[in-house]
């Protein structure tokens, strides 16, 4: 087969110990790509962590000559412990990001209002709404959710992503507030924080 496209970012999106390739072979199916990753033996946790059943599926080998992959299970106590530590975080900087949603809207500066609004209220309210649906994948963002999430939140999610005028997000603001502070006290109340 030959290629007719190929990726390499210069960093690789996991961080250290892994280069990341993605390769479109010509006449392959629409859509079709391969996704291949080089793992640093220095960096064995990174390999792990890909493996985690739970969050990446029961992979499928091929040839592993040296043995090396090994699925295994996500430490249910870390990753309890990365949400508390994680759904605090994103709340205490919901109300800045509010802030600087409503600062820019004063200004009218619509891109900056709503990419403030996009990137610091939606994606955080999607990230602890995943807490809820997809514990194990609470971290994958705007990724998956039809496949996740119940479909009243999907609803809400996809009215709130989309702003049909710059003069809706005063409106879109309140709505995904109170929603997002809905789900921070659901995951707390699970947490105990």
């Amino acid at each position: 087969m030959k290629v007719s496209h190929t990726w390499q970012p210069n960093k690789s999106f996991w961080g250290e110990g892994m280069l990341q390739r993605v390769v479109v072979l010509k006449d392959s199916p629409k859509y079709f790509s391969v996704d291949i990753a080089v793992f640093d033996h220095a960096h064995t946790q990174l390999l792990q962590d890909f493996l985690e059943v739970e969050r990446h599926g029961q992979p499928v080998i091929f040839f592993d000559k040296s043995n090396l992959i090994k699925p295994g299970h996500t430490d249910a106590a870390a990753l309890f412990k990365r949400q508390q530590l994680r759904v605090n975080e994103l709340s205490d900087g919901f109300p800045i990001f509010k802030s600087l949603v409503l600062k820019e809207i004063e200004r009218g500066q619509s891109v900056d209002a709503i990419s403030f609004y996009q990137n610091g209220l939606v994606r955080p309210f999607v990230e602890v709404l995943g807490m809820i649906h997809r514990p194990f994948k609470f971290d994958f963002g705007m990724r998956y959710i039809h496949k996740s999430f119940p479909h009243e939140d999907q609803a809400l999610i996809e009215d709130l992503s989309y702003v049909s005028s710059f003069k809706d997000l005063p409106e879109k603001i309140l709505k995904v507030e109170k929603a997002f502070n809905t789900a921070v006290n659901k995951v707390r109340s699970r947490t105990g924080l």
